[in-house]
């Protein structure tokens, strides 16, 4: 992504050098064609809040008062938990909601990934958005 903009000539801002790669995260956890997303998702934890801090750092800077972003859950989560860190307006998507076990991996996944969404759904009603 970050060739594809620089080569449209729009600008990287310089704090993106310092983000983790998800992507590459991603890869170490795949074995020769076999990756289990939810526990991949799970283990990165501190990736994603080191990355969320470098954004956070990022929009305290100003001058921003639109972030569209792809997949960015850890910005949508902690910009819900902590709304006085919010500077700008939020637009995100993402392919997917919730998580389902794979029958595979047992009841204990099953068990996970229920807490997960019954854990998102409370997020939710904590912290319910103002128009």
């Amino acid at each position: 992504m970050t060739r594809l903009l620089g080569a449209s000539g729009e600008r990287i801002h310089p704090l993106s050098a310092r983000l983790a790669s998800e992507s590459r995260h991603i890869e170490l956890e795949s074995g020769e064609h076999d990756l289990n997303a939810f526990q991949a998702i799970r283990r990165m934890d501190e990736l994603l809040i080191a990355n969320f801090m470098t954004f956070q750092d990022t929009i305290d800077e100003g001058g921003y008062d639109l972030v569209i972003a792809d997949e960015a859950w850890d910005i949508d989560h902690y910009w819900h938990e902590h709304p006085e860190l919010k500077k700008a307006k939020l637009a995100w998507f993402t392919d997917f909601v919730g998580w389902v076990p794979m029958p595979a991996n047992g009841a204990h996944e099953a068990f996970l990934t229920t807490d997960y969404n019954a854990e998102m759904i409370g997020h939710i009603e904590r912290h319910p958005r103002r128009a």
